[in-house]
């Protein structure tokens, strides 16, 4: 099986097992859907402390995939860990 870095940055160390070995590719990166585990490592808080994010609207809003699966905007998680770096400095 082969691995193929989701996250745009070169030191991001996570990487996602892609089944025979396909690369991920996408057209728009605005439109790519990360998981909930992924958002989870993206911005290393655990699934419950985004869930409880989630519910008072401090996290960006997931996209419903199905009845029990959901998913977020890559982008938009980015964007929120860009915000709150940039809190940090002010």
């Amino acid at each position: 099986m082969g691995y193929v870095n989701l996250f745009a940055e070169p030191d991001r160390n996570v990487k996602r097992k892609i089944l025979g070995g396909t690369k991920l590719k996408a057209s728009n990166d605005n439109h790519v859907l990360v998981s909930l585990n992924d958002a989870a490592a993206m911005t290393s808080l655990s699934r419950s402390m985004i869930n409880r994010y989630r519910e008072k609207g401090m996290f960006p809003r997931a996209v419903p995939l199905g009845e029990r699966r959901v998913a977020f905007v890559r982008s938009e998680v980015q964007e929120w860990i860009n915000t709150r770096i940039a809190a940090r400095a002010a």
